[in-house]
């Protein structure tokens, strides 16, 4: 206790006005913790927003490179037989050339 009174009542007094002031501390304290609780839920939950804007952006990088993947082997495949019309088609020139050739002996 902060004061010395001599007077039993006054001390009761004293003790109930400690009381209150470490209860008053007490639920400062309450209120300080809880602030800072709300700021870390809130925190957290930035988080989470930020960590799943994170994985729908890849799994959206994820799907264009699937696409690009598979528009790379559709255009593979058509350059290949692309090329293989183009074997096919100067073996015809070169079977009518010879055909010409040995036909014009």
């Amino acid at each position: 206790a902060r004061h010395a009174a001599p007077a039993m009542p006054l001390f009761r007094g004293g003790q109930a006005a400690d009381v209150d002031a470490q209860l008053r501390q007490a639920e400062d304290e309450l209120a300080k913790r809880k602030a800072e609780l709300t700021q870390v839920v809130a925190e957290l939950g930035r988080s989470k927003n930020v960590a799943k804007d994170a994985r729908e952006r890849i799994a959206g990088r994820e799907k264009e490179v699937a696409s690009l993947q598979a528009r790379g082997q559709q255009l593979q495949e058509e350059l290949e037989q692309a090329a293989a019309e183009s074997q096919a088609a100067r073996e015809k020139i070169a079977q009518a050339k010879r055909e010409a050739e040995s036909g014009a002996e």
